[in-house]
């Protein structure tokens, strides 16, 4: 049991830890990054970052579900706790709350932080390089 919830708590900090690597590198999303669109979680380190400066109005912009963050965390740490019908509930209720908020976001609000642009992701600027050499 103490392995399991120390294994819990490793992934959550490597995780924390590419992410702010990614963040630092300027890199922001690695799926954004690689595909040029955006992923459901887009604008979440920035939704953090101005949690910490108390400006919750630019948190809610970056990412409308900022504060689900230290639920799905709790829920993680303790997740062989809670009953498993509790737990998958909890589960659908996220997973359907953020792609809800992605498809509404990605088609229908218009801003800088949710985007769909493929032809800029790292892939399509290598395949683009790559066609050009051939040529």
């Amino acid at each position: 049991m103490m392995r399991n919830k120390n294994s819990n708590i490793i992934m959550l900090l490597i995780t924390g830890l590419l992410i702010l690597a990614a963040y630092i590198l300027g890199i922001g999303c690695p799926i954004k990054y690689m595909t040029g669109v955006s992923c459901p979680g887009c604008g979440m380190t920035r939704a953090v970052i101005e949690c910490f400066h108390f400006n919750f109005r630019s948190a809610f912009y970056y990412h409308p579900l900022f504060f689900t963050l230290p639920v799905i965390i709790i829920v993680l740490l303790l997740w062989k706790r809670i009953p498993v019908r509790i737990r998958n509930a909890v589960m659908i209720i996220f997973i359907v709350a953020y792609l809800s908020v992605y498809v509404i976001r990605l088609f229908y609000v218009k801003d800088s932080v949710v985007t769909m642009e493929p032809g800029r992701g790292f892939v399509a600027r290598i395949i683009k390089q790559i066609i050009n050499e051939l040529k």
